[in-house]
């Protein structure tokens, strides 16, 4: 099961992320549903943590796969940024809502992903995660239709403490 879904995510982001697309990734760790990567993107290395939900609703005829990830970029002095793919795209006038145990993290939906606002609510959001046992993440098509993916939580922090290492 967890080779099953690196190999599934490793293959979404080869194939369907234009930014990682020929980038030779690196696997660094299987925790749970998470896996921790690493890889150079001109010449700098990235790091982050991956999942794809592990129940997804929603009367969607046609969607790739989602994910949520956070990425640490050293050389941007960037960690922590968090980043739901929904796998269409969003109705970019209506928040994207995460919630992490009845604690909700308003998001900001651009094209098929959205982001956390700033860094504080990032380093916010991902302290949560690791506490957490569960992701709820509520969206709406650009067709308006309403999605919610969940995510578990097990293996986040083992995960984390991967590229937390890997991009010091």
């Amino acid at each position: 099961m967890i080779k099953t879904t690196a190999i599934f995510i490793l293959s979404f982001c080869l194939i369907s992320t234009p930014a990682l697309a020929g980038k030779t990734q690196d696997i660094l760790g299987f925790h749970g549903h998470w896996t921790a990567y690493k890889h150079k993107d001109n010449g700098k290395t990235v790091c982050y943590i991956a999942s794809p939900p592990t129940s997804s609703k929603g009367n969607i005829k046609k969607r790739d796969p989602a994910f949520l990830l956070i990425t640490h970029r050293p050389a941007d002095n960037t960690r922590n940024v968090v980043s739901h793919v929904a796998g269409y795209k969003y109705n970019e006038k209506k928040p994207v809502v995460a919630e992490i145990d009845n604690r909700k993290y308003l998001m900001i939906p651009a094209k098929d992903t959205a982001w956390t606002p700033n860094q504080d609510t990032d380093n916010k959001f991902t302290t949560a995660l690791k506490k957490g046992k569960k992701l709820v993440v509520t969206g709406i098509t650009n067709r308006d239709v309403k999605t919610v993916d969940t995510y578990d939580l097990k293996g986040v922090t083992k995960a984390m403490r991967i590229i937390d290492k890997a991009c010091k």
